[in-house]
């Protein structure tokens, strides 16, 4: 006896996942959610960073700030940062503020990738939640340690690029880009052995 069904379900393609147990929206839905998750716990990182902003500020001052006292030379502005423009100090603020809670959530943000690709994934090979999670988290808060710890050393060389008969004035959201985007660069770059494992897995 053949079942009644109407015309648009018969024709519609199911388009499965790669696990073959959830429907491809099921699939963008389950995205979605670690997507969502993930950016509330950006913002509740952002909160945080935003409570703390003076003490940071001058913890990423530092640098410069020996650099200075290092090389009198090469700060003839001084040891303080300008903020040009009205938006400048705003700017600066949520550069600080998102670059540091993307970094406090990078545990969540990786737990929820994992959720997300994991039941792609044999028995055998999910055992390797907590290590990869543990050791993406360390891995790059090492990239990060080393981008600080090099972060003079690096201005030394840039600013020696101007010429003696430039005078250095530094924007302070300048800085903090150059910061951040040295601090994304060695984290990443810590990260590539367990992005080979990683992408073994999927």
């Amino acid at each position: 006896m053949r079942m009644p069904f109407r015309r648009d379900e018969a024709s519609r393609p199911k388009l499965k996942s790669p696990d073959d147990t959830m429907t491809l929206f099921e699939h963008l839905a389950e995205l979605r959610t670690r997507i969502i998750r993930s950016g509330l716990a950006v913002l509740v990182g952002v909160i945080v960073i935003m409570a703390f902003y003076d003490p940071i500020l001058r913890f990423l001052l530092r640098p410069y700030r020996n650099l200075c006292e290092r090389r009198p030379t090469l700060c003839e502005s001084g040891t303080d940062l300008v903020a040009i423009g009205p938006l400048s100090g705003l700017s600066t603020r949520l550069s600080i503020a998102t670059y540091g809670g993307i970094i406090l959530a990078l545990p969540v943000i990786l737990w929820q990738i994992w959720r997300f690709v994991v039941p792609a994934l044999h028995a055998k090979e999910k055992k390797y939640a907590i290590p990869f999670i543990v050791s993406s988290v360390v891995l790059f808060a090492m990239g990060g340690f080393v981008a600080y710890w090099t972060l003079d050393k690096a201005l030394e060389f840039l600013i020696s690029w101007s010429g003696s008969e430039v005078t250095q004035i530094y924007p302070v959201d300048k800085y903090v880009g150059l910061i951040g985007a040295m601090i994304a660069a060695f984290g990443v770059a810590f990260l590539f052995p367990v992005l080979l494992v990683f992408l073994q897995l999927v």
